[in-house]
């Protein structure tokens, strides 16, 4: 038993650690504590990148205004005698044939307000029509959406003006009859649009306008609708439209004729032109077509409604456009700024043009432009000739690729580089031309999608100061759902976000 006695643990090693060492690993975690509160300080003071998903809206983009002359299908209707009017039907009110317009009388007090309101009241008909309509809506409304409430309103108030009408022309006619004065009634002859406001062009048409029409000269639109006034034989008493078709014209020059002309003939159905009328701000797309007068050309608009909204308008300002065009929304804190060459059109080559002018490829300069990673270019990349001229004298000319961001008509728009500055002198191809190009900024925003910063140029639709509203289909531009930097001077290009 004395040998299980023995003392277990003969194999453990005991490590003794020197206050030397102590102090070492002390240090290490110190400085590796400092290095992690200095790193988190550092983020905590970094500003917060925060990402913008781009949205979209539709609005009409216009700014071609013109003045258009309404032409409608009016028929004047004068007085066939002497005497005072009342009116029957409002301004705007549709009437079918054989309604009563208005009354003529040779005595003022015959068809005054006053006799009229102390002899009237609906009658029995009257109301139980009007009932009717109630009892309708009543039986019908859980079913009704917004629109047929709307309709039924229309109704009703329409049933409440044809009732008053022939209770106020009842009511005459049996005044007439208790006095020893005479009474007229017109009927509708035609159905239509009752129009109290008449102008120097009543009864202009497609075939009778001209050039001179749109002076406007003479054009005074005024109402003739004034109770108990006097009328001579063959004042204008009131206008009926007779269609709801009508039109909106208006001259154009030789190049819009050249954008809007097509030959009518050789499609099934017309093309559609869109537009905003400025006075309610409405738009309307609405078919149209060009047409040539006295050696000048108009645009004529055919429209199907709102005719009843301008029968006291003669002419309309309206602004010609894209109604369906399709723009994105970004903050107006994402935008930025960055200096790109605007180089012309002629000075722009391609690898095989630039050697066939004596140029050749230099390594130093493709390194500036790649960063420092040589390229093999193929003979159709675009560039430049680059024209140096070192402090020796050297003459260089060298092909110069260039990062064209978009290009317009007249100019290539290339990465500005810090490297060159303001000295970058390009020759043109042809006869050798020396030429600076000049530097611009452009608008863009930061695109985050690949998860470093990369500048999109904008093009500028509207803005409100909080938003701008740019163009979906820039060269170059960001799109539909990309991510871009909420507030874009925190951002740095080529950057990674974190």
């Amino acid at each position: 038993m004395a040998g299980n006695n023995k003392r277990r643990g003969s194999n453990v090693v005991k490590i003794r650690i020197f206050r030397g060492q102590m102090f070492i690993v002390y240090m290490i975690l110190i400085v590796f504590a400092v290095v992690i509160a200095i790193s988190l300080i550092n983020a905590m003071k970094k500003p917060k990148l925060a990402i913008y998903d781009i949205s979209s809206t539709e609005m009409f983009i216009g700014d071609n205004y013109k003045t258009a002359l309404i032409i409608r299908s009016e028929e004047d209707v004068n007085a066939s005698q002497d005497g005072f009017v009342r009116y029957f039907a409002g301004s705007g009110t549709r009437a079918k044939v054989g309604d009563s317009i208005f009354s003529m009388s040779d005595r003022s007090d015959i068809i005054s307000d006053d006799t009229l309101k102390d002899n009237s009241t609906f009658s029995e008909a009257s109301l139980s029509k009007l009932t009717t309509l109630i009892e309708k809506y009543e039986k019908n409304e859980a079913s009704y959406d917004f629109y047929e409430v709307y309709d039924l309103k229309e109704d009703f108030e329409s049933e409440i003006v044809t009732l008053s009408m022939n209770e106020s022309f009842d009511m005459q006619s049996k005044l007439v009859g208790n006095s020893d004065g005479s009474l007229y009634t017109y009927y509708a002859l035609n159905s239509g649009i009752v129009s109290y406001d008449v102008d120097t062009f009543d009864g202009i048409s497609l075939d009778t306008f001209t050039s001179a029409t749109f002076t406007r000269t003479g054009v005074n639109v005024e109402s003739v609708r004034t109770n108990r006034r006097q009328y001579k034989t063959g004042d204008k008493i009131f206008k009926m439209v007779t269609s709801d078709t009508w039109y909106l014209v208006f001259p154009i020059t030789d190049e819009q004729y050249q954008q809007y002309y097509y030959d009518k003939n050789a499609i099934k159905s017309p093309k559609t032109i869109d537009f905003r009328i400025e006075d309610d701000n409405l738009y309307i797309s609405a078919p149209y077509e060009v047409i040539t007068r006295d050696g000048e050309n108009f645009i004529v608009i055919t429209m199907y409604n709102y005719i009843a909204n301008y029968l006291d308008h003669r002419f309309l300002e309206i602004a010609i456009g894209d109604m369906n065009q399709n723009t994105l929304k970004i903050p107006a804190t994402s935008l930025v700024k960055k200096r790109y060459y605007q180089i012309p059109e002629n000075y722009v080559v391609t690898k095989k043009e630039a050697e066939d002018a004596g140029a050749y490829i230099d390594d130093v300069q493709l390194s500036i432009f790649k960063n420092g990673n040589a390229v093999n270019l193929s003979d159709k990349a675009k560039g430049v000739i680059h024209h140096v001229i070192t402090t020796e004298g050297v003459i260089t000319d060298s092909f110069y690729p260039i990062n064209a961001l978009f290009n317009d008509d007249d100019y290539y728009y290339s990465e500005y580089f810090e490297e060159l500055g303001n000295s970058f002198v390009i020759l043109e191809p042809e006869n050798l031309t020396e030429y600076i190009p000049s530097v611009t900024e452009i608008e863009g925003v930061y695109n985050v999608n690949k998860g470093y910063a990369s500048f999109r140029r904008i093009e500028r639709v509207k803005s409100n100061g909080e938003y701008i509203l740019i163009r979906d289909d820039s060269v170059g531009g960001p799109r539909l759902n990309d991510h871009i930097g909420l507030v874009g001077n925190l951002f740095e290009e080529n950057k990674i976000i974190y």
